[in-house]
């Protein structure tokens, strides 16, 4: 696949992922440039280990294990599935990698695929057909293929290249064109002699046609560059539009005419001389091209123009396509040739001596010409050798469907386990998994000081976290992994409320929790940070009363009859319509088939801003939308400064509601998957300082699995893209508050970087660096080999008032 002249483009996956400026020196700062540069390397790659949790409700994990062993067949390894050690209810199914591929065996044939679908191969994923956005051209099914991946354009969410792109095989395109180069060069002009003679008078345009379909079919046989030539050979007339120049006089009129005879219209810059010919052309029968012909004209042009190695000077076109007035005489010549850069003049030598025959243009390294343009390079993003299931045309055609199958991966992953019975279980990151089992670990009854880093009392002093017939909200559920994982620690008893904004979403949770036979769940469409139901202003209790109705027209008289239409307009109850109340019927029967509980109709008409009030379940998970930065593999990361800022408001929004939701004595989960401090040991800081009265952070655990979390505060920012004063950042400094040393001062003062947690505190959270078992030689330890993942877990020690 590498064009005529330029360097050979290497396939391999080694892929160089760019950050945004602001985030990359925010995250330096943080992690220290040697675990910066090891934590992106390893985002690129794929965990090497696939965690599968299992159902307890209806299968055991041996049971589980026997069945995966039996599926892989007995060419399986003994260690490659087994039991998590301090997980029991987590199988893990370890791979390999990154392994060398041999993509000699493609035989130059490619296939291009989005960055998503690559990012799922890389986890063991087959690629379907929505996913293929480029091939090679005469792909069939069966044939070996080089698999790439394509990046999105910066900051949007748009491949670089269009879905259905062929790629041209620049090298056998080329030889072949020299070969019909040269035939044609011998026999094109005699055939086009031969057929201008056979056609009467007055068929000049017909006799053109004909040159044209052959050489349309030189292209189609050998690739543009012979179709070029052998244009350039037999019609040196410019039989196509816009091509060759115009001169003045006689032959200046018959270029004309057969230019106008051809396009509908002549040239404005076409003497007087040529409208007799073009009257008495006229006559003779010739044949006007239809727009469609002219547009395949133009578009075969401009094809000719990229093969070659660049868009060149466009020809000026009129609003319909029709060639615009240009120089005439013989200045003219040179400056067609320059602004086709598809073919010379007629008969014009070049420097290789050929008649009107040019040669193609480099394209730079890497670089690829293809139906749609030049095509940036893959390099570093090969994912591995695949099998064809359907082949070009039908890849491009199919809505879904498998398309190709790996043969050569460049990770080894387990395959996902497809031949279970439905409900044993399901694919999940294990830090997911850590988070739910983490509020179901033994918490510190409240109102004693706990001691020790398990928050363990020298005479006990521990209840469950979780327990059968409590209430447990997951604010932010969807899809349903650690909600059905919950459900399943209660067993089945008790009720858990799950949280998400959309429809769709909620149906996931809805549809997993049928699948793996839980009962006791209860999806709502539910923004968390509106879940609870504030009081209304100057102390008005939501929904309104007696006394509200008394103010309500003591404000309405003073007002006077303006301000009385408006507050007569203000949310409340209102007359609805039979159509709307039957819409509204509709709507809640469709929500009730799909399993989700539709909002109360009562609450939705008073306008409260919330259906639960505070102190309503016993314990909460809050695993919070985040800028995901710790999810893997991650072939191209976009996220800016500005959005991290967002993600982190958004978090502390939720976590006011959070706070408020919980019961006293309750255990609350705080989780997000990346490595962005600020989203992380940042938000934490925030609850403790803000509701420490209330709130006590406890060990999050058992299981650990992750390491401690980060120190101090940031060196030099204040927050993702914002940098803190020079004074600030002088005192962090003295203060020895970078972030892993362990040195940071951890107090209440405001002046300096980003606050994190102090060294009590950061032992008792969880950061799971995906860094620590994703060695580049592959010897580091599998099992350890995961996701970025951050949990926090608070106890609730007293009411909040609504003040703070």
């Amino acid at each position: 696949m590498e064009p005529a002249g330029a360097e050979p483009l290497l396939k391999e996956f080694a892929p160089k992922v760019a950050w945004d400026p602001e985030v990359e020196a925010y995250l330096r700062g943080a992690l220290g440039d040697e675990r910066f540069e090891r934590t992106a390397a390893a985002l690129c790659r794929p965990p090497r280990t696939t965690s599968f949790r299992v159902n307890t409700l209806r299968a055991s994990p041996s049971e589980v294990v026997a069945a995966v062993r039996q599926q892989l067949g007995p060419e399986a390894a003994e260690g490659v599935v087994s039991i998590h050690p301090q997980v029991p209810c987590v199988v893990l199914l370890r791979g390999s990698g990154p392994h060398a591929v041999d993509y000699g065996a493609a035989g130059g044939r490619e296939v291009v695929v989005s960055r998503k679908a690559a990012e799922a191969v890389l986890r063991g994923a087959p690629v379907y057909a929505p996913g293929v956005l480029a091939a090679s051209g005469g792909v069939g099914r069966g044939d070996l293929v080089a698999l790439a991946a394509a990046l999105e354009r910066p900051g949007t969410d748009t491949p670089e290249i269009t879905r259905g792109t062929t790629l041209y095989d620049s090298a056998r395109a080329a030889a072949a064109a020299a070969t019909a180069a040269g035939s044609a060069a011998a026999g094109g002009s005699d055939a086009a002699a031969t057929v201008a003679a056979a056609a009467p008078a007055g068929r000049a345009t017909e006799a053109a046609d004909m040159v044209s379909a052959e050489v349309a079919e030189a292209e189609a046989a050998c690739g543009p560059q012979a179709g070029q030539a052998g244009a350039a050979a037999a019609a040196p007339a410019a039989m196509e539009e816009g091509n060759g120049p115009q001169e003045e006089g006689e032959a200046g009129a018959a270029a004309g005419a057969d230019a106008g005879s051809r396009d509908g219209t002549a040239t404005a810059s076409t003497s007087a001389v040529a409208r007799p010919a073009e009257a008495g052309a006229a006559p003779g029968g010739a044949e006007t091209l239809s727009l469609r012909a002219r547009r395949r004209q133009r578009h075969r042009q401009h094809q000719q123009q990229l093969q070659q190695g660049g868009p060149g000077a466009p020809e000026q076109l009129r609003h319909k396509g029709r060639q615009q007035a240009g120089p005439a005489g013989p200045a003219a010549a040179p400056a067609a040739a320059i602004g086709t850069g598809t073919r010379a003049a007629a008969g014009a030598p070049d420097s290789s001596g050929g008649a009107g025959a040019q040669q193609p243009l480099p394209l730079p390294p890497g670089w690829t010409a293809s139906s749609q343009g030049p095509v940036p390079p893959r390099t570093g993003l090969y994912v591995g050798l695949a099998r064809a299931v359907m082949g070009r045309q039908e890849m491009f055609r199919a809505r879904e469907g498998l398309a190709l199958e790996l043969v050569q991966p460049v990770f080894a992953v387990p395959p996902a386990v497809s031949g279970l019975p439905p409900g044993w279980g399901m694919l999940q990151n294990l830090p997911s998994v850590v988070a739910a089992l983490v509020l179901a670990a033994p918490v510190p009854v409240p109102g004693r000081v706990s001691e020790g880093p398990g928050g363990q009392l020298p005479g006990g002093g521990l209840r469950p976290g979780l327990a059968a017939g409590m209430r447990v909200l997951d604010m932010c559920a969807a899809p349903g992994g650690k909600t059905t994982l919950i459900a399943a620690l209660m067993g089945d008893v008790g009720e858990v409320v799950a949280f998400d904004r959309t429809h769709a979403k909620v149906g996931e949770v809805v549809a997993l929790a049928r699948e793996m036979g839980v009962t006791c769940v209860t999806a709502q469409k539910m923004d968390a940070g509106r879940a609870l139901a504030l009081p209304a202003a100057a102390g008005r209790p939501v929904g309104g009363g007696a006394a509200d109705a008394g103010a309500d027209a003591d404000a309405e008289e003073a007002a006077g009859p303006e301000r009385s239409q408006q507050l007569q307009q203000q949310p409340g109850p209102q007359p609805v319509s039979e159509k709307a109340r039957r819409r509204e019927e509709r709507r809640r029967a469709n929500m009730l088939k799909r399993g989700i509980v539709p909002p109360e109709p009562a609450a939705a008409a008073a306008g409260q801003p919330g259906s639960f009030p505070p102190e309503s379940f016993d314990a909460l998970l809050l695993d919070a939308p985040c800028s995901a930065l710790g999810l893997r593999p991650r072939l191209q990361q976009q996220a800016g400064a500005l959005y991290l800022r967002q993600c982190a408001a958004a978090q502390r929004r939720l976590v006011d509601g959070a706070v408020r939701l919980l019961r006293p004595g309750g255990a609350m989960v705080y989780s997000t998957c990346t490595i962005n401090p600020g989203e992380n040991e940042a938000v934490v800081r925030y609850l403790l300082d803000k509701y420490g009265a209330a709130m006590q952070l406890v060990a999050a655990g058992p299981p650990f699995l992750g390491g401690p979390g980060l120190v101090g505060r940031h060196p030099t920012a204040a927050e993702p893209g914002v940098p803190a004063t020079a004074a600030a950042g002088a005192a962090g400094a003295a203060a020895g508050g970078h972030a892993g040393t362990g040195g940071g001062s951890g107090d209440g003062a405001d002046s300096g970087g980003e606050r994190w947690l102090t060294e009590a505190e950061a032992a008792l959270v969880q950061r799971f660096d995906p860094a620590a078992g994703a060695g580049a030689g592959g010897g580091d330890d599998v099992a350890a080999d995961h996701i970025g993942f951050f949990v926090a877990k608070f106890v609730k020690t007293g009411p909040v008032p609504w003040e703070s």
